[in-house]
Parts: structure tokens; C-alpha cells; sequence
């Protein structure tokens, strides 16, 4: 069979076919889907992704803006919260960093008599009862002796300088002639152990006080120690408000005398060669006397001196220490109630005129970021402006006065 040249009938059915197949592609399924139309469906196709995913995503902001966070008092700042320190195995739980610092600065020197101008009034020892009782219930029967409802202070009897003397770290008052003196404290130390470690290892003498509940607390304190710092307990005490948990074994003011001692004495037994405590949070609990009487009382047994953060200006510690005859002192100013360097800066020019003004000042801050920046900038210049950098123990050797002069030194040690 020969092959014969197409007709013109055979050239007219095929340029159909041909301009078809130009308009055309075939599918692998063997479907002819026109050009023009698959562009369509691709295009068609993607604006559908588009729009999918669009609307993904504002469902899922708009589900997440309408899910309430948990009401838990936290702290808000760009260097991350200090308690607890992610990774430490501290605790579980998210517990509050601190109740609302006071903005006010107290004004008179850090130690100041009831009647802030003359001499104290000696109670004479015949009217003191001895031993103390706050709240006692009636003894049960078969009761063992000194159940911890009765709270005794017991006078020391020696020679020897009481143990909050014996733990200060040494420091000649006679060196300062006329120099204001400053005490820096930092509050809830321990538990952010990296940021308590760079708080440690600032120049001193600095006042660190550790809180009861943190861990590793007497390799902590010792490394504090071995960097010339002074060592204080941060013992908490119930606040206002009841949304604030300030952490194990708070002293409440709910609580009988007994188990105030009970929780306290566990707090007292955490670590040793502090010189006294001070108190974590605490603006309910400071302001009940019953309750400070029980804390006032155990420290006079032990000799240590005390501390009032004065979280609330209704605190009665100064009139318990009065009675008991304890040591003590209080704060003027909070450095970091307002985490910002800038503010920081004002409290820290606020700490140095107060210091010119009444001889002496205490100021507290907390292991926060913008808090070690600030202070380790100001510390090498505080020679240069005239003041003392002191521990707390030399505040109060400089301005408490003992009604009696029992186991007082007042020389440089």
C-alpha cells in the first residue's frame, strides 16, 4: 500500500485538530482540560489557600484574646520574674515575688526612741514578768514542761557579747569620725540563686538577708560570708492581702503563740552567722502586737537584733522591740518598689540624702537585674561623695542604746 498525498477533505478534519490541540493539553488521566481553564482553576485555587489561611490565623487570635490568663500576682518586668528561677527546682508552683512595696520614705534616722526626741523610758525589772506569757492556754494535764504556748525571755547572764555582735562582720566605728554611714539590704535573697550570686559577689559590705524557704542555704550564706557580707534571716509574716502567698511557714496572725514560735524557731534554724531577721513582706502581721511580742521575744533569747522592712506604715515592731529591749532598727527607703533603672537612680540620690541628713540610712533592694546594675555603678563612687558603706550591725551599734549595758560592746570589733 502506497501512501497518498491528504485531500483537501483529510487537511480540513485535521487543522481542527491541530488548533485544538494547541488551546489543549491532555490530562494523565487522559482528560482534555483547556488551557485557559486550568490557569483559572490553579489561580483559583491559591486564592482559596490564601484566604484559609487568613482566616486561620485571626480565629486563633481571636480565641486566644478571649481566654483569660490566671490570676496570679507575678512579676512584670523585661528581666523575668525572681521567684521562682526557672530551672532551679525551687518549687512548682507560681508564687507571688512580693506584696506591694510601700513608696514612702521614713525620714528619721533607723533608730528612733518612742518619744523621738530625749532619753527612753527604763521600765524597772520588778515590773517586767518574767516569764513573759502571750495568749497561753491553761496547761493541759501531763503536759510536758516549756510547751511552746509559753514564751520566756531569757536575760543573758555573761560577759560575753551577745550573738548578733559576735556574728557582725568587723567594722570600726571610731575610723568614720563624721561620716554619714549607709546600709544596703537586699531582701529575698536565695531563692533566685544566679541572681543572688551576682548580688554576693558586688563589693561590700553589703547586708544580705536570706530567705527561710531557699535551698542550698548555708553553701549560699557561706559564700556571702566569704565575700565580706553581712548575713540577716528573711523571715515571712502574713500581708494584706490573702492573694499573696509569701512562701512555707509564715508567721500569721491567726495563729496561737505556740505555732508562731513553732515556724519561726524552723525559719531561725535554717542557716548560721546571721545577725538578726527582718521581715518578708508582713503588712498584716507586723501590725498585730501580740504576734510581734512572740517574734520580739524570741529574739531577745537568742540575742539577735531586728529589722523592720516597714511594709506598712501600721507596723508596731519598733514598740515591741522597746519592750523587749531588742535591737533594732528600720528602713527609709525601698530602692526597687518601681523596677526601672531610672527610678532605682532617684531612690539611690534619696538614700544619700537622707544619710547627710540623720547620720545614718538604711536602704533595701532585691535581687533584680536592673537593681545590681544600678547599685554596682553607684557603690565605687560613695567614697569620692564623703559616706560610708556599713552593714547593719554598725547602724545599730551606732544609734541603739540598751536600757541596760548588759552585753552591749560598743567599741570597734
Amino acid at each position: 500500500m502506497t501512501n497518498q498525498p491528504p485531500n483537501d477533505n483529510q487537511e480540513a478534519a485535521v487543522k481542527p485538530d491541530v488548533k485544538k490541540a494547541r488551546l489543549a493539553r491532555e490530562h494523565p488521566l487522559g482528560i482534555i482540560i483547556p488551557g485557559w481553564w486550568r490557569n483559572r482553576v490553579l489561580f483559583g485555587l491559591g486564592a482559596v489557600a490564601l484566604v484559609s489561611v487568613a482566616f486561620s490565623m485571626m480565629t486563633m487570635y481571636d480565641v486566644k484574646d478571649r481566654v483569660p490568663e490566671p490570676a496570679i500576682e507575678t512579676v512584670s518586668e523585661p528581666e523575668g520574674a525572681v521567684l521562682p528561677e526557672p530551672g532551679n527546682d525551687i518549687v512548682n508552683e507560681v508564687r507571688a515575688y512580693e506584696e506591694a512595696l510601700p513608696v514612702d520614705t521614713i525620714e528619721h534616722a533607723p533608730v528612733i526612741y518612742p518619744d523621738a526626741t530625749g532619753p527612753r523610758v527604763v521600765v524597772p525589772e520588778e515590773l517586767i514578768p518574767e516569764p513573759f506569757k502571750i495568749d497561753a492556754p491553761e496547761t493541759p494535764p501531763n503536759a510536758p514542761p516549756n510547751t511552746p504556748n509559753e514564751v520566756v525571755v531569757v536575760a543573758a547572764a555573761t560577759a560575753e557579747p551577745a550573738l548578733w555582735q559576735q556574728n557582725a562582720i568587723s567594722f570600726d566605728l571610731s575610723t568614720i569620725a563624721d561620716k554619714p554611714m549607709i546600709a544596703i539590704v537586699i531582701d529575698d535573697m536565695g531563692v533566685d540563686i544566679r541572681r543572688s550570686g551576682l548580688m554576693a559577689a558586688l563589693p561590700g559590705p553589703l547586708t544580705l538577708s536570706y530567705l527561710t524557704y531557699a535551698r542550698d542555704l548555708r553553701a549560699q550564706t557561706s559564700r556571702a560570708a566569704a565575700f565580706g557580707h553581712e548575713l540577716m534571716l528573711h523571715v515571712p509574716m502574713q500581708p494584706e492581702s490573702d492573694t499573696v502567698d509569701p512562701g512555707p511557714e509564715v508567721l500569721r496572725t491567726g495563729d496561737g503563740a505556740g505555732e508562731i514560735l513553732r515556724r519561726l524557731r524552723w525559719g531561725m534554724d535554717q542557716f548560721d552567722g546571721y545577725v538578726g531577721i527582718n521581715n518578708h513582706m508582713g503588712s498584716r502581721f507586723t501590725g498585730d502586737l501580740n504576734g510581734m511580742r512572740v517574734v520580739l521575744a524570741e529574739i531577745k533569747s537568742r540575742g539577735l537584733l531586728f529589722l523592720d522592712s516597714r511594709t506598712s506604715g501600721g507596723s508596731v515592731a519598733t514598740e515591741a522591740a522597746h519592750e523587749f529591749d531588742v535591737p533594732y532598727a528600720t528602713r527609709n527607703v525601698f530602692l526597687d518598689h518601681v523596677v526601672e533603672e531610672a527610678n532605682i537612680r532617684n531612690q539611690l540620690m534619696e538614700t544619700e540624702r537622707l544619710a547627710r541628713k540623720n547620720g545614718s540610712v538604711i536602704a533595701i533592694g532585691h535581687p533584680r537585674d536592673a537593681t545590681l546594675k544600678m547599685i554596682s555603678e553607684w557603690l565605687p563612687t560613695l567614697e569620692g561623695k564623703g559616706f560610708v558603706l556599713a552593714p547593719m550591725s554598725a547602724i545599730v551599734r551606732h544609734n541603739w542604746k540598751p536600757t541596760s549595758g548588759r552585753n552591749l560592746v560598743t567599741s570597734g570589733q
